[in-house]
């Protein structure tokens, strides 16, 4: 997660790999989510609220102080925030660990029960493809945000990592290889039923946040990850 603030005007952002809260201070607070991505390898983000209204952060890796306490310890990441209102204000950013999700007690998954339009009716099915494709994406450990079966015995895999890139991976139905991978374009476009829901591999663990329902997927005895609906 990335926590940024700034003075002058007075604002706080939070960020996950799913939603920004942006946060203005003051007389008259104000809250609003966000749903964007990066850009520029990572160090540009562009997001828009349901109802239209934009928000853009630019963000450098150097030392950052905050102006008005000598005591707060200083960040490791400048940025340049464009808020809602058109306004440009400079800040500090840290990343914070995330907190492991309450997902010990989450009920088991039943896929044979969800809808035809949900892609993880098949998850046990796609797990063996699913596995091998996240384990073939470099960079941040990604998520799969959807899967689906193709001709000659192959799976479709789209992963998206934590800030935001995206891999289509094809596999086998088995596992056993790769046979295409592709990084695509900042801004691809959405497959049907995208990200609804997401699946956490157990060695990433799924997301946080109050938004989500959570459901353990187990495979031949063991929880292989976490199937998370956004409820917001």
């Amino acid at each position: 997660m990335l926590r940024c603030r700034g003075n002058e005007p007075f604002w706080h952002l939070e960020m996950n790999s799913q939603r920004t809260v942006f946060r203005e201070l003051g007389s008259d607070p104000v809250a609003e989510r966000f749903r964007g991505q990066w850009f520029a390898g990572g160090t540009e983000w562009y997001g828009r609220t349901r109802d239209g209204r934009t928000l853009a952060m630019s963000v450098t890796p150097a030392l950052c102080r905050d102006t008005m306490s000598d005591e707060t310890p200083p960040t490791a990441y400048t940025v340049l925030v464009t808020t809602p209102r058109g306004i440009a204000a400079r800040g500090c950013c840290e990343a914070v660990p995330l907190a492991p999700a309450p997902s010990g007690g989450a009920p088991r998954a039943d896929p044979e029960s969800k809808p035809p339009d949900d892609w993880a009716r098949d998850v046990v099915e796609l797990w063996p493809a699913m596995g091998t494709c996240l384990g073939a994406v470099p960079r941040d450990p990604p998520r799969v945000v959807t899967a689906w079966f193709m001709n000659r015995d192959r799976v479709g895999v789209r992963t998206r990592s934590a800030a935001g890139v995206r891999f289509d991976c094809i596999a086998d139905e088995t596992g056993e290889a790769v046979a295409e991978l592709e990084a695509l374009p900042d801004s691809p476009s959405r497959l049907p039923g995208e990200g609804q829901p997401l699946f956490s591999p157990a060695t990433l663990g799924p997301p946080t946040g109050e938004c989500y329902d959570h459901e353990r997927v187990v495979v031949d005895g063991r929880t292989v990850g976490w199937l998370s609906y956004d409820t917001c």
